[in-house]
């Protein structure tokens, strides 16, 4: 899977991929920027970090959710919020901005 040796189990079954030198929540190989979306729903209200998939997941790309880049509005699950950089939001296109934003006027 190309995964770094730093990836460890973070105790709630899911992994944490780091990078040594890297800062917490930052993600070292985040999803390209598509159009945004709702993204899938998950009934058993499981915690979703990163990837562009789930609707209520965290520091991801694309999905309605907390702490990630070019989601139509946020959409809080009760889960702990890993926020992307700055510097990963300021790749949102204009274009993907105002798509978003249509999506939360709606």
């Amino acid at each position: 899977l190309g995964l770094p040796p730093s990836a460890v189990p973070d105790g709630e079954g899911m992994s944490s991929l780091t990078r040594e030198g890297q800062p917490e929540g930052e993600s070292w190989r985040p999803p390209s920027l598509d159009d945004p979306k709702f993204g899938e729903w998950d009934d058993k209200n499981e915690a979703h970090v990163g990837g562009s998939n789930w609707a209520g997941g965290t520091g991801g790309s694309n999905t309605a959710g907390l702490g990630g880049r070019g989601g139509p509005y946020r959409l809080d699950r009760g889960h702990k919020v890993h926020q992307v950089s700055d510097s990963a939001k300021a790749e949102v296109s204009e274009e993907q901005e105002r798509v978003a934003r249509e999506m939360a006027e709606k």
